[in-house]
């Protein structure tokens, strides 16, 4: 029974609502100082897309969500700044899991720089050697991930779902 309660309850798209939510519409980074000897200030923002998710294989009640993001970097070397544009994509791995008395989280993994695609735009010369001086791409993919981190730690009431409470309230609606 719980089983079944949980799979026709927590779906796709409602974990896509939660993950969204939790995302936002922006993610701002910087400013910071990258690339030898810090040479290279750096300053990001970024409009969040919307969030797909799919049911993880395996037995147990997991989801895969992804976030795509589109950035505009600024960066600069003590002249003028240098815009470089870019897509992040943001996965997500999503299990639910069951805690006392009656409730069921929503667990994130821990989001590794790795696992973030970056795909940065070069638009001009500057830019570029800016970019490879800065290694633009491996410090937007961490410090997206510390900021999607910290986002989620931050949020656990909008993860955790009280099942009790939620039947609580629909029987005394019901009943009364």
């Amino acid at each position: 029974f719980v089983g079944n309660l949980l799979r026709d309850t927590i779906t796709c798209e409602r974990v896509a609502a939660v993950v969204a939510r939790i995302a936002g519409e922006r993610i701002e980074v910087g400013p910071l100082r990258v690339g030898p000897g810090g040479a290279v200030t750096a300053n990001g923002v970024g409009t969040i897309g919307p969030v797909t998710v799919t049911a993880a294989p395996g037995p147990l009640l997991g989801f895969e969500a992804s976030i795509p993001a589109v950035l505009t970097i600024d960066l600069s070397a003590g002249g003028p700044s240098h815009r470089l544009l870019g897509d992040v994509v943001v996965p997500l791995h999503i299990q639910t899991v069951l805690e006392a008395p009656a409730c069921a989280l929503l667990d994130v993994a821990s989001l590794h720089p790795a696992e973030v695609s970056v795909q940065l735009r070069v638009n001009a010369m500057m830019a570029m050697i800016l970019q490879t001086l800065g290694n633009a791409n491996g410090e937007v993919a961490e410090q997206v991930a510390l900021v999607v981190n910290r986002r989620v730690t931050e949020v656990v009431g909008i993860r955790r779902i009280d099942v009790a409470g939620m039947l609580d309230l629909v029987w005394d609606q019901a009943m009364a």
